[in-house]
């Protein structure tokens, strides 16, 4: 297995906060950021000269639609829809007191389009966090898949679950 896995699972880590139970905001913003981070590089990635185009201060939309116009048949459509809709999600948090819509919003947007799509996705979690937590672990490995070679990707998905399962909320 590639280091970077590795070297991506204890970064995860190292950002959570140090209690063994995670609330549901601090796991969304936090894999967000990942993900975030992920994106800008596989954008990189494709870039003749770095030093031309700044991203650090991209926001995610613009990286995620980026890296579909790099990278577009590398993944599903359906898991592009997934990485903007977590998006969505975490949007919601970040800026909204209250959003009495958002749990409709997940279960419409993500937790459907994972029943339709990921037949591992039925046996994720029983709760929202779980699921949400499964949500955003594939995502990561999903651009991950992007990033790396797939098998690898796949091993690293497990252990990555294995992470996001002890969260609360």
């Amino acid at each position: 297995m590639n280091d970077n896995f590795f070297q991506g699972l204890i970064k995860y880590a190292n950002y959570l906060p140090p209690e063994e139970n995670h609330h549901f905001v601090v796991l969304v913003l936090k894999w967000h950021l990942l993900i975030e981070e992920e994106l800008r590089q596989i954008v990189l990635k494709k870039f003749v000269d770095k030093k031309v185009l700044d991203l650090k201060q991209t926001k995610f939309s613009m990286l995620l639609k980026l890296s579909i116009a790099l990278y577009g048949g590398v993944l599903e459509q359906w898991e592009w829809d997934i990485a903007n809709q977590l998006n969505v999600v975490r949007n919601s948090l970040a800026h909204s007191l209250e959003d009495e819509k958002l749990a409709l919003r997940i279960e419409e947007k993500i937790f459907n389009l994972f029943d339709e799509n990921d037949p591992v996705f039925p046996h994720a979690g029983n709760d929202q966090l779980e699921k949400i937590a499964y949500c955003f672990s594939y995502i990561h490995t999903a651009v991950l898949r992007v990033k790396h070679n797939e098998s690898e990707a796949i091993a690293y998905e497990s252990l990555v679950f294995g992470l996001t399962s002890t969260v609360s909320k």
